[in-house]
């Protein structure tokens, strides 16, 4: 039984939270804070009630913010913005902050840490690259009790139903995914969650269908009613979309981005495409609208490759591991 205290403050709506969140149901004493994005973004977010936890566990462009008192704090990488290949790819704004305030925060944040990780092989090359850190490497997991193949679950015979989930974001691929739409033939559509942000489609599309704000319980049903993940993304530390619909048994059709090379493999769970080729995404799409054995294989294959490699139970035990090797060194 864990008898230390530990408090990890993090912003709803993404995906940190989810992994945060998954660790607190694995971990006794183990308690999330959910903050609003603006409590997040205050200078010296004070934490309540700080002083009764033996550690912090906090995510790096927050963890910055925080007044941490005297605490042990382990601080974990999700993502990454502030690498020049990056950071080339966005507006002049963004690229200012990246470069100046968030920058800042990930250096105060990462030197307050007595332990600093990394959710996927790509993040531990690029943090420790960027920031000269030794991190360690903890990856993603998803819940394959919970997101598996429901036994209703049907192939659709003579459509394709493709899903894109999660915030509908430039950098999750949305643009992509509207530019694609009008182009696919009747018996391919798309079905559209919009995350924490609402999405506006000013002409109206046959073939596209607005979810709207589906909660992480419900994605389970939404993952096993379609047939493909198709998340056109530019940058990610470690799908946990991508991870969760692997588990319910959908092939992905995702960029070959370093992180989604870590979880799916091209021609047996999906399809990776370059990001300057997203016309391949539409031969992707037909070549499983025509060959539905061939996507539920896929399917399959990435549901092994969860059970086999990606367990959130397994993730948390070594968070749970990590924290109490921490305390005892600290």
């Amino acid at each position: 039984m864990t008898t230390f205290k530990t408090i990890s403050p993090v912003a709803i709506g993404n995906g940190a939270y989810v992994v945060h969140k998954s660790i607190e149901s694995s971990i006794p004493n183990y308690h999330v804070q959910s903050l609003t994005p603006i409590q997040a973004s205050l200078p010296l977010y004070k934490v309540p009630l700080l002083e009764q936890y033996d550690l912090l566990h906090c995510i790096p462009d927050q963890g910055g913010l925080l007044k941490y008192g005297k605490i042990p704090t382990i601080t974990t990488f999700h993502n990454y913005y502030t690498d020049k290949t990056y950071i080339a790819t966005q507006s002049l704004a963004k690229q200012a902050y990246y470069r100046t305030i968030l920058k800042y925060y990930l250096q105060l944040s990462t030197k307050k840490s007595i332990k600093v990780t990394t959710v996927s092989k790509f993040l531990w090359n690029l943090v420790n690259q960027e920031l000269g850190l030794d991190t360690e490497l903890i990856a993603n997991g998803v819940d394959t009790d919970k997101f598996t193949i429901l036994p209703n679950k049907m192939r659709h015979a003579n459509e394709l139903k493709v899903l894109f989930a999660g915030n509908p974001t430039s950098r999750k691929g949305i643009d992509t995914i509207l530019r694609l739409a009008s182009s696919l033939p009747n018996n391919i559509s798309i079905s559209i969650t919009s995350g924490s942000r609402d999405i506006n489609i000013t002409q109206k599309r046959e073939n596209i269908r607005l979810l709207g704000k589906v909660s992480h319980q419900d994605m389970v049903k939404v993952y096993n009613s379609h047939d493909v993940l198709l998340l056109p993304t530019t940058r990610e530390g470690l799908s946990l979309v991508i991870l969760e619909a692997m588990a319910c048994g959908l092939p992905v059709i995702t960029t070959d981005i370093p992180s989604n090379i870590e979880l799916v493999t091209h021609g047996q769970g999906g399809f990776l495409y370059p990001l300057e080729s997203e016309g391949k995404i539409y031969d992707h799409l037909i070549t499983l609208s025509n060959n539905p054995n061939l996507c539920s294989d896929m399917g399959l294959q990435n549901r092994q490759t969860t059970l086999k490699s990606f367990q959130a139970k397994h993730t948390n035990k070594k968070y749970a591991e990590l924290f109490s090797e921490t305390l005892r060194t600290a």
